[in-house]
């Protein structure tokens, strides 16, 4: 009985009996991982059962179901830089107001009737890039990327027209700034640096490429926070047009410019360093070699250093 008690003693002393602190500091810095981890679990849990109910809706309703231009949509504009028209309405099954992105990829035959076996082939294969290109983008999720949701390619006697259904997110465009030569205070660039490095680096981990970033790029919604569009769009439109069944001329997916450009992720950092410049300046960076004046704080010269 005493052994038993003995060894029941000693079991509950060397659970409970923790060394005291050694500081005040090191108390305050293990309750603050506590709060992070805590912060960290709830924010996992909020996310996954947000990502849930997300898949309960789209498996209750279907997939999205694109309405039709001449009843349900009406232009909102085009932009030359990705050659396409863009398009506003509401999403047929859901009813929410949604985005589409149309391209007119045309022939370079003005009959489909005419085309050869061959170029049938080439037409086919044209099509089936186009959904294989599209399709890891639309698994793309990230809290600072606007999201792709659907795509159809619909095959006419002059083209192919490929529609891409976009979230709709309401706020301004990081252009604006520049078309008003307004610089971007540095408090709220340094915000939106944060958030944009952390979509670049979300989608260079999955291996895309944004190819065209700049601040049209760019929306700022409502809450002040990033969502970046129009990722690696060119990029891919650019492997699907190469075939010599259409018009080149018509097939433009970037802008020139006297800049010089780089390719790849080194691409996307060199145009984010080029724009965060600029947004900083309120005016494009148009001279090479680039050079970061020295009025901006010293911490923001060498980030700028680092990437331009």
């Amino acid at each position: 009985m005493i052994y038993e008690l003995a060894d029941h003693i000693q079991g509950f002393l060397s659970e409970h009996n923790k060394p005291p602190p050694r500081s005040f500091h090191e108390e305050m810095l293990k309750n603050q991982r506590r709060q992070q981890e805590k912060r960290a679990l709830e924010e996992q849990q909020r996310m996954d059962q947000q990502r849930k109910q997300e898949e309960e809706m789209v498996r209750r309703r279907g997939k999205p179901t694109f309405l039709l231009k001449s009843e349900c949509l009406f232009l909102t504009g085009e932009s030359e830089r990705l050659g396409r028209s863009v398009y506003c309405g509401f999403e047929m099954n859901s009813g929410e107001f949604s985005v589409i992105y149309e391209w007119s990829l045309r022939w370079s035959k003005k009959m489909s009737k005419f085309f050869t076996s061959q170029e049938k082939g080439k037409i086919e294969g044209c099509k089936k890039q186009a959904k294989n290109e599209f399709s890891s983008l639309l698994r793309l999720d990230h809290p600072n990327l606007v999201h792709y949701t659907a795509l159809s390619s619909t095959e006419t006697e002059d083209c192919i027209m490929v529609n891409l259904l976009v979230e709709h997110v309401p706020g301004i465009n990081l252009n604006q700034s520049l078309t008003s030569q307004t610089p971007v205070p540095l408090d709220k660039l340094c915000h939106y640096t944060a958030q944009l490095l952390a979509a670049l680096n979300y989608l260079h981990s999955n291996s895309v490429v944004h190819k065209q970033l700049g601040a049209s790029s760019v929306l700022v919604d409502f809450e002040g926070n990033i969502r970046l569009t129009d990722y690696s769009l060119s990029k891919r439109f650019a492997e699907i047009c190469k075939e010599d069944i259409f018009e080149q001329a018509r097939v433009r997916f970037s802008e020139d410019t006297a800049m010089p450009t780089k390719t790849g992720k080194k691409g996307d950092v060199w145009n984010l360093g080029l724009m965060l410049l600029a947004l900083s300046q309120g005016k494009e960076v148009k001279e090479y070699p680039v050079t970061v004046p020295s009025s901006l704080p010293a911490d923001f010269q060498d980030f700028l250093h680092k990437y331009v």
